[in-house]
This record gives structure tokens, sequence and C-alpha cells, in this order.
């Protein structure tokens, strides 16, 4: 498959202009479903990195250098603030 890797680049391209743009001007009912391909457990895992540093930011965090340890990060996320405690029940995702 010579093209698999120019097309995962173009899918996380295009998943990272989408996500842009929502956080900027919100989602609508009139917008089409984002498409189930931008929904990979990395992208997904890459994100949850994100906004945990978003999150300890706005708790007064401050981040000197950018090599962030995120098993200490989540683990502060988790054990501090409780983040990941409220689990809304849902079908399974995979």
């Amino acid at each position: 498959m010579p093209n698999a890797g120019r097309d995962v680049h173009r899918v996380q391209d295009g998943g990272r202009v989408l996500y842009r743009r929502l956080s900027l001007v919100g989602e609508s009912a009139l917008d089409p479903p984002v498409p189930v391909e931008y929904f990979t457990l990395e992208e997904m895992q890459m994100w949850l990195e994100f906004s945990m540093i978003s999150y300890l930011k706005q708790k007064g965090a401050v981040f000197r250098q950018r090599g962030y340890d995120f098993e200490n990060m989540r683990r502060i996320v988790e054990k501090r603030y409780h983040h990941f405690d409220l689990n809304v029940p849902h079908a399974p995702i995979f």
C-alpha cells in the first residue's frame, strides 16, 4: 500500500483542521457528521493528552519544558482532581 502513509496524514491533517474550526466557531445541527476515520485510538489519545495540559494550566500548573510526562500528568488529574471519575453510561465505542 504505497498511499497508506499519505492517507493517514491526510486524515490527521483534516481532523486537526476540523477540530480547530469547531473549537473556534462551534458546531451546529446543520454541520455534517464528523467522519468516523478521525476517531482512531492514536488521535483520541493525543487529544486527551492535549486536554490534560490545558486542564492543568487552568488549575495553575506551569510547564517550563516540552518533554511532557503524560503518565504523571494523567496520575495528577486522576488522583488530585478526580478528572476521570465521571463515567457516563454509554454503548461500547469499539
